[in-house]
């Protein structure tokens, strides 16, 4: 398909192929050019008006090339961007936090100072985090124990990153383990407008 703008080109070049034709022929026809030097001005000017076309022309096959390429190339970002944003499911880790000490079973800190310690550990690891509190519970020879749970979640990151901040926060807390979650997701930061 051509552009508009290549029709004018091309509606150009064949304006400027006549009009030089057109003043070779009425200069020969009506016998005007007598002497020599009026006959090679005609010469050059012809000449010059010849490789101006193909100029012209060679320009205007540079331009639909171009403009393909660039169709290809947009075509490509786009099937890019589309791939991209199926791609973008992310993983959500969800840990479980314990904070009773795994041979005593009582408190390691308040729920205060657990909350701050963990949130320490955090920002340090991950630069950003979400907390909520929970209280879980289990059995265990027919006695049942409860305990402060911090349920953390965390994006935009990887396993093995969670798994060092993890260490970290069993040496801290005194646990034997932390259950991690792993959630596919997609992830988006909305901002109004964007």
């Amino acid at each position: 398909m051509m552009s508009r703008y290549s029709k004018l080109r091309f509606a150009a070049t064949d304006d400027i192929i006549n009009y030089g034709c057109l003043i070779r022929r009425s200069a020969v026809m009506e016998n005007k050019v007598n002497d020599s030097t009026s006959k090679k001005s005609v010469l050059v000017l012809s000449v010059a008006l010849c490789i101006a076309v193909v100029a012209v022309i060679i320009l205007g096959i540079a331009v639909i090339k171009n403009t393909s390429n660039d169709r290809k190339l947009s075509e490509r970002v786009k099937e890019v961007e589309l791939r991209s944003a199926e791609n973008a499911k992310d993983i959500q880790y969800v840990l479980y936090l314990g904070t009773n000490d795994k041979d005593t079973n009582q408190p390691v800190y308040s729920k205060e100072e657990a909350k701050k310690v963990a949130e320490e550990i955090l920002l340090r690891h991950f630069g950003g985090y979400t907390i909520q509190e929970a209280e879980g519970g289990w059995k265990d020879n027919d006695k049942v124990y409860q305990e402060y749970t911090l349920v953390i979640f965390l994006s935009d990151t990887s396993l093995g990153s969670v798994h060092k901040a993890a260490d970290e926060l069993i040496d801290k807390f005194h646990q034997s383990s932390i259950l991690i979650q792993s959630n596919k997701t997609t992830t988006e930061f909305y901002a109004k407008g964007a």
